[in-house]
């Protein structure tokens, strides 16, 4: 063909080469079904009609098939029904529709395994190293593989790390600057049995059951002073030792301990120097403005009313 020169058959087949295309089912790029453009890209269907396309593989006569008139793809048949792989127009994504053992993986920067969906067990793993085990939870989160076994098969969130010192496995469940965030347990009847939330305006925890079992021994925050100390919020068993002179516990007000906070003052020596307990303000401990342990081992353990200026501001428990 000369330089500039146009080839068309009778069927609406035209090559311009001045144009570096290939034009089938028009005269004009605009008015073709197909545009093959000389830089490899190519437009199906351009007038927009309701005409599949369908690419055969070996064994697979719809290995990639296009439905104009139902707006998807399909992968692996030529309907949604039939497919194994539905991408809609909407951009919404079926993959295995057919229900069978083929796995779904997608591949991150440096993690091969970033998400793995295991057919035949119906888990889903993220980050799991696949060459030691499949997904072991319904949910299997991994940051390295530790080792260990979850402690039932009907797992249904599994964290694991493979760190041996400092921090290991944490999930962190996030809320506003004032509002509350938590964990609730539940069933069918009651979606809240129990509950375990944060307000992050106060910084207080609150675990609430009917019933609270702890299957192991305590261990509580002990703080130990020698000298004038002021309490804070999270102090509970504060150990005194007077024995180079008496000092002053300082309680916070009752309303910011807030109610039903408990603290307990003891004296671990047999020294009788005097602690005077200091409540805030015009607050008071049963009347007392300024209740002491001045005895040998002596203690005292309060709790708060969560109500400022009254002479039962807190009151002392057996």
């Amino acid at each position: 063909w000369a330089a500039d020169s146009l080839w068309t058959s009778g069927l609406g087949f035209l090559y311009p080469s001045l144009g570096e295309s290939v034009v089938i089912g028009g005269t004009t790029v605009a008015s073709a079904d197909i545009y093959l453009a000389s830089n490899g890209s190519a437009i199906f269907n351009e007038q927009g009609a309701d005409v599949d396309f369908r690419v055969e593989g070996n064994t697979e006569a719809n290995l990639l098939y296009v439905d104009a008139g139902a707006e998807h793809v399909a992968i692996g048949g030529s309907t949604a029904a039939g497919a194994d792989i539905i991408l809609d127009d909407d951009g919404s994504a079926v993959f295995n529709e057919q229900g069978n053992d083929s796995d779904f993986r997608v591949e991150g920067d440096t993690d091969p395994n970033l998400i793995f969906a295991d057919a035949s067990s119906g888990r889903v793993g993220i980050g799991v190293d696949l060459s030691i085990e499949n997904p072991v939870a319904k949910l299997h989160v991994q940051q390295g593989q530790s080792g260990a076994s979850v402690v039932t098969a009907s797992c249904v969130l599994a964290v694991q790390s493979n760190a041996n010192t400092g921090d290991s496995s944490h999930i962190n469940v996030l809320g506003g600057s004032s509002g509350n965030s938590g964990v609730f347990f539940g069933d069918v009847s009651n979606p809240a049995i129990a509950e375990w939330t944060t307000n992050s305006s106060t910084e207080e925890s609150k675990f609430k059951s009917k019933t609270l079992f702890f299957e192991c021994g305590q261990k509580v925050l002990r703080t130990t002073k020698t000298a004038d100390y002021d309490v804070v919020a999270f102090d509970y068993y504060i150990g005194v030792d007077p024995s180079a002179g008496g000092f002053n516990i300082n309680l916070p007000p009752a309303a910011t301990a807030g109610a039903g906070r408990v603290y307990i003052i003891k004296n671990e020596t047999s020294n009788t120097n005097t602690i005077e307990i200091v409540p805030d303000g015009s607050d008071e401990v049963e009347g007392e403005a300024t209740p002491s342990i001045n005895t040998a081992f002596g203690s005292l353990k309060i709790i708060s009313r969560g109500v400022n200026s009254s002479s039962t501001s807190w009151v002392i428990l057996p």
